[in-house]
């Protein structure tokens, strides 16, 4: 027995004492007109005789009755965690209408046999996960046997487990912010073959020390997986490792805490095929593979200790990519390149045109460096441009040139967090047809010369981002673009030996601010004709009610030469229409003049 209310419960009854149906005899019913059936029931104390002198009448009615007596706002947890968590921006749990988990850990033998899981997810929900965490193991084919010190098993043995997701190497759990992946493994060997793919909708394996796929192996994504949340690794302990990840899923970001880049390698031989709607490779030291990656336009994320692209003769550690193979990779929808210290380009070098278009880039690493001469030039496009840095900062710097870094968005190019450096090249031109957008809290370094090109430069709300360089800023207007509403409260300061405005910079109620450091009179902040530079207020609606948020603040400051805002230029701190405070503009010129000809 259980209190009233789970008598709302699907396939649950309510039972209520009722007056009037004294001195029933043992197992005696009653059928009301209404269809309730009064039965004879007594009270009593569990373990215990019948201490009731007389039985006394109870009904008995299912809840679907029940619900009908008054108006119940039901909440299921399926939908009620599911709405939770995206409401908080948080990972999403498991939910009762999912598989269990089921976890192996072995330590020196391991069997199954039989239809072992038996996992279904009729109404909705995702499948089985299983984790096997074994201090070393070997999955191969039934023909060869292990090393001395694995746990071997074979591939088919663990395909037929059917499960949705299959994690090689250690255990996870949920957290808010992803999945927290605990791993045992030291070393992971793949040995099976084509004939006996080891298959998952989600196959997964992590390594503390390495991860070899022998040659002729073989790892294809099955099924129709979601995506799951982020893989976070290292948390509480070190992160360095390797992990493969093959699956019918979307693109999965590999966190990484607390990496020491003292261990991890990944090395997938040739022949081998993996196959999947996404893959990730993911070492923190080195990262090899000569596999046939059968993406069929899905995501590759590759991760190593650094990653060096174009003529890379004589690169040895990390990962290296020639431009050809590169370009062998043919469209992707997603291309995500992660370093646990730079990415380095070699030589001349295009990504992402032509056959080899990419609708999503993220660069994610310490820095960018160009290693060629002042004639290099290095072009890396896509639809949307992500440059963020999830690991530390990075120190490594390389000799100046006057080689130019060009990252065409079409759509837009997000710097995001961390503390991320450019150098090596004599230019770096970001190029959008819609906007260059700053994202949460980071910062860019460029050695040279930043030219920014889109229909709009921005930060997202309460963004709090900064642009240096060392050489002249620009901003340049793109074709025109449909664009939004700019987003509202951010935070954005661009500095350089000279910068100047000839487009369209747009922080709804925000803080721009706008810094030369040069030391001659050249060296000036310059918003020139046509350009148009705004904090200005807004006005929202919520609930029927206007309100406001009041403009926000320019700085304008040159340490040797001019402010200059000249005829044509357009610099807004207004208010909101209707009742919005206005912002405030401050400017400096120590050695210099402000010039406000402009329309303010």
């Amino acid at each position: 027995m259980l209190p009233a209310r789970y008598a709302l419960l699907p396939g649950a009854f309510l039972v209520q004492s009722v007056n009037g149906y004294r001195d029933l005899q043992p197992q005696q019913k009653l059928t009301l007109a209404d269809g309730t059936q009064i039965v004879a029931g007594y009270r009593t104390v569990a373990d215990q005789l019948n201490t009731a002198a007389r039985y006394a009448g109870y009904a008995v009615r299912p809840g679907a009755a029940v619900m009908k007596e008054a108006q119940y706002q039901q909440s299921y947890a399926n939908t009620f965690f599911t709405q939770q968590a995206l409401a908080q921006g948080s990972a999403l749990p498991r939910l009762p209408a999912d598989a269990g988990q089921f976890v192996l850990a072995p330590l020196s033998t391991l069997s199954m046999q039989g239809d072992l899981l038996q996992a279904t997810h009729p109404n909705g929900g995702h499948g089985a996960i299983v984790d096997i965490a074994v201090p070393n193991l070997y999955v191969g084919d039934g023909t060869t046997a292990a090393p001395n010190g694995y746990v071997s098993i074979d591939a088919t043995t663990l395909s037929h487990l059917n499960a949705e997701s299959l994690l090689l190497g250690g255990t996870r759990q949920s957290a808010a912010d992803g999945i927290l992946v605990n791993v045992d493994s030291d070393r992971i060997v793949i040995a099976n073959n084509a004939a006996k793919p080891l298959t998952a909708d989600e196959v997964i394996l992590a390594a503390n020390n390495g991860i070899t796929v022998n040659a002729g192996s073989a790892i294809v994504a099955s099924g129709t997986a979601t995506g799951s949340p982020d893989l976070i690794i290292g948390r509480g302990g070190n992160g360095d490792g390797a992990l493969l990840r093959v699956a019918n899923g979307d693109h999965v970001n590999v966190k990484r805490e607390n990496v020491q880049r003292a261990t991890g390698t990944l090395d997938v031989g040739s022949n081998v095929l993996l196959g999947g709607k996404s893959i990730t490779l993911d070492a923190t030291l080195d990262t090899t593979s000569k596999a046939d990656l059968q993406l069929a336009g899905g995501s590759l994320s590759l991760g190593a200790g650094r990653i060096s692209l174009g003529d890379i003769s004589g690169v040895n550690n990390g990962l290296a990519l020639s431009g050809t193979e590169l370009a062998a990779l043919g469209g992707l929808d997603g291309l995500y390149l992660k370093s646990y210290s730079t990415i380095d380009f070699y030589g001349d070098l295009t990504l992402g045109t032509g056959q080899s278009s990419i609708q999503h880039l993220a660069l994610d690493a310490g820095g960018l460096r160009g290693f060629g001469g002042a004639s290099k030039t290095v072009t890396l496009a896509a639809g949307d441009v992500v440059l963020h840095n999830s690991g530390t900062a990075n120190a490594d710097v390389a000799a100046a040139s006057g080689g130019a870094l060009t990252i065409q968005g079409r759509r837009s190019i997000t710097l995001a967090e961390g503390d991320q450096q450019v150098n090596g090249f004599g230019s770096t031109n970001l190029v959008s047809d819609g906007v260059i957008n700053g994202h949460g809290t980071g910062t860019l370094q460029v050695a040279g010369d930043l030219n920014l090109q889109a229909a709009r430069v921005t930060a997202d709300a309460a963004s709090v981002q900064g642009w240096t360089a060392s050489g002249k800023v620009e901003v340049n207007p793109a074709a025109t673009a449909a664009l939004g509403t700019a987003p509202i409260g951010g935070s954005l300061a661009i500095t350089g030996q000279k910068v100047l405005n000839q487009g369209n910079i747009e922080l709804a109620a925000g803080t721009l601010s706008l810094t030369a450091t040069g030391r001659t009179v050249d060296d000036k902040v310059t918003l020139a004709a046509g350009s148009n530079t705004s904090t200005a207020g807004v006005a929202k609606v919520f609930g029927g009610v206007t309100t406001f948020a009041p403009g926000g603040l320019v700085k304008l400051t040159s340490a040797s030469g001019n402010v200059d805002v000249q005829t044509g230029a357009t610099l807004d701190v207004s208010g909101a229409a209707g009742g919005g405070d206005a912002g405030a503009l401050q400017t400096s010129a120590v050695n210099g003049q402000v010039v406000l000809a402009g329309t303010l």
